[in-house]
């Protein structure tokens, strides 16, 4: 038996996360387990796996000029298979495999706006998907699994686990009569179901909303997070981001600053991110 078979049956045996994570999981580690038998590694196992392994796949990566982030991505992954086996030490951390810090900072604004495109898709559940990623900054299948009646409260939407990235739930707060009004319509018509079709996975559907967004020019649905981050900075601090052309954090005075860590942290929390840093690849520096 090979690698690769041993690595599919570990992880159909274990589900951990949401679709989209055992997806990347899955991808990764294939291509893992082929590139260390294009190395000359004779393993079979995930349990045979070394240091020595990993390093040769860490320097393969920086080789190959791969960015620092998805070399750390990879790395997760296969952290994830020495879990399984309680071995973690055999992926050692990223400051001592040698992998740079992400760099996150931006000043390239790569939000976009709802226009006349969207209304050339055809699938009006697709067009309610896109209207929650704009209004709450949901990602592509947050907004395809949510749930109506499980997710509206009083003042905010609960995101349940099976539907979030890494299977981490969260609240986003309803702010403003315009999120009410969309979120009462999209009650109306999906009630205690989602927006993915009954009759259709969420594999399937995701990929006629790809096809949808593709067809339609106006990219992966990504920027609305972007465009999401970008007003409730604005509505935190009560002034615009440096990619909207205002201040950049070093060119603040130390009382804005302050509000500025502040808004980050909100803003992290409501985009669903683990860290304040990464939300600078939506506002900038």
């Amino acid at each position: 038996m090979s690698l690769k078979y041993h690595i599919k049956g570990l992880m159909s045996h274990n589900r951990d996360g949401s679709f989209e994570t055992q997806r990347a999981r899955s991808a990764v580690l294939l291509l893992v387990a082929n590139q260390i038998k294009e190395g000359g590694y004779k393993i079979e196992r995930p349990s045979q796996l070394k240091q020595k392994h990993i390093s040769y796949l860490v320097n393969r990566w920086q080789e190959e000029k791969l960015s620092p982030g998805t070399i750390k991505n990879r790395l997760a992954h296969l952290r994830w298979v020495v879990g399984k086996m309680n071995k973690t030490a055999i992926v050692k951390s990223n400051d001592e495999l040698g992998v740079d810090k992400r760099v996150f900072a931006t000043q390239t604004d790569k939000s976009i706006q709802l226009d006349a495109r969207v209304e050339t898709i055809k699938s009006e559940r697709i067009r309610d998907a896109l209207r929650l990623q704009d209004a709450f900054g949901l990602r592509r299948e947050e907004s395809l699994k949510f749930r109506p009646n499980i997710a509206i409260k009083q003042d905010c939407i609960s995101l349940q686990a099976s539907w979030c990235k890494g299977s981490i739930a969260r609240d986003v707060p309803i702010r403003t009569p315009e999120q009410r009004a969309l979120l009462a319509d999209i009650q109306r018509k999906y009630g205690a179901n989602s927006l993915i079709p009954q009759e259709l996975n969420y594999k399937t559907f995701r990929d006629k909303y790809d096809n949808a967004m593709q067809s339609c020019g106006i990219g992966k649905g990504h920027g609305l997070r972007h465009g999401y981050a970008q007003t409730r900075y604005e509505d935190i601090t009560g002034w615009k981001c440096s990619v909207k052309g205002g201040l950049m954090r070093s060119q603040m005075e130390p009382e804005q600053r302050d509000i500025d860590t502040a808004a980050r942290m909100q803003i992290s929390g409501e985009l669903g991110h683990g860290r304040i840093d990464v939300v600078a690849k939506y506002i900038g520096a």
